[in-house]
């Protein structure tokens, strides 16, 4: 388990910042004012038992948006969250087997299917009975898709909201990224969990700049890789695929069978990484682990979000941090119309300094987890709301 550091600085004013301004979309006509309202800082819970404060572990909420589970990396449980408008807090679940009939591995992420959670790691699926605590495993291998695909394996990109994001409820489906480091090859897959089968889905990614982004150091001990590859979100009937190194957006219309392009710009941020000149040698392994923080500082795109209410969808970007500079990188709010034409986007970062862009999406508001995290047993976080006038 790897420790993270935790921030020891503590913040000496809260306050409640409400930014506004004109929304001037050309394309949508909208004529509507949007702004932002975040709230003071807040208190979730974590206790003592194995939740940690310096990131977000897999979550799934519940359609109340008002609770959900967390996964406890610590305990390997599934872990009962709760969200008030004033707090959140923890339940600690029952600890998951290892081994055994009932045995679940340490999970990538997991979903809920009717009454079944439907856990996975990067090779395997655990399909857990949630009234009979059942578990039915599958290798990736013994599904006939992959019977000659013995290196390609469930990928996840480092995502921003750390919940999985690609189940179709309507189609009793679940959306997954295919990637291969040897071959250094990527592509989405459809999982029909009713009938047991995965197929490939027809969607066209920039694959060549993929690999162009895609950081693999050599060292002694073999290679480096750093969590890049494109995340896939389902919203109504589409899916979004986005990539972290660069600025795309992919829109594919599942019942239509056909996808959009897009590359919204911006004088904020890069439109995508530059990429290091490495030699080809082994490098010693602390050279590969500094190369691979700079690359993970320079800019990066977080998976498309929606807000309902407001009929918008939304990402955060991470700016980028210089490598010369030790201050921490800005974060940006972008915002989108239905049709995706970028509306408006906004350095969060210059409202609130201690506001992270790791979140998730509850009725309070997009609960997005502070930078200065002073207490173990406690993780701060600000209620940011996306209103939108009538």
């Amino acid at each position: 388990m790897i420790q993270w550091k935790i921030l020891k600085q503590s913040i000496k004013f809260l306050l409640t910042i409400a930014f506004l301004w004109s929304c001037s979309e050309k394309k949508s006509n909208s004529g509507q004012d949007i702004f932002l309202e975040i709230s003071e800082r807040k208190e979730f819970k974590i206790g003592w038992d194995g939740l940690y404060n310096s990131f977000l572990t897999p979550h799934t909420i519940a359609s109340s948006a008002d609770r959900g589970l967390i996964y406890n990396y610590l305990n390997h449980s599934l872990d009962s969250i709760f969200f008030s408008k004033d707090s959140a807090w923890s339940k600690t679940g029952e600890i998951m087997e290892y081994e055994g009939p009932i045995g679940i591995g340490r999970i990538s992420s997991f979903f809920g299917w009717n009454d079944t959670i439907v856990l996975f790691t990067n090779s395997e699926l655990f399909f857990k009975s949630v009234q009979t605590g059942e578990v039915r495993k599958k290798l990736l291998l013994q599904y006939p898709f992959f019977k000659d695909q013995k290196f390609d394996h469930i990928s996840l990109s480092g995502n921003i909201e750390n919940r999985f994001l690609s189940y179709d409820q309507k189609r009793e489906k679940a959306y997954f990224m295919i990637s291969n480091f040897t071959e250094k090859k990527f592509y989405p897959v459809s999982l029909d969990l009713k009938a047991g089968f995965f197929e490939k889905l027809p969607v066209f990614l920039d694959t060549i700049r993929l690999k162009e982004l895609t950081l693999t150091l050599n060292i002694a001990q073999g290679s480096i890789s750093t969590p890049d590859d494109p995340a896939i979100r389902m919203i109504g009937d589409r899916l979004f695929f986005t990539y972290p190194t660069f600025n795309e957006l992919v829109m594919y219309e599942v019942e239509e069978k056909s996808q959009q392009k897009f590359s919204p710009e911006s004088a904020s941020f890069p439109s995508q990484r530059n990429f290091p000149q490495i030699s080809s040698d082994k490098m010693e392994i602390m050279q590969a682990l500094e190369l691979s923080k700079n690359w993970q500082n320079q800019v990066s795109f977080g998976p498309l979000g929606y807000s309902l209410n407001n009929d918008l969808y939304f990402r955060f970007v991470h700016g980028g941090v210089e490598e010369a500079s030790e201050k921490a990188g800005q974060i940006f709010l972008e915002l989108f119309s239905k049709d995706l034409q970028k509306i408006q986007e906004v350095n969060i970062s210059q409202l609130n300094s201690d506001l992270s862009r790791e979140y998730i999406q509850t009725k309070h508001g997009l609960m997005v987890k502070a930078i200065d995290q002073p207490k173990e047993d406690v993780m701060y976080f600000y209620y940011l709301n996306i209103n939108r006038s009538k």
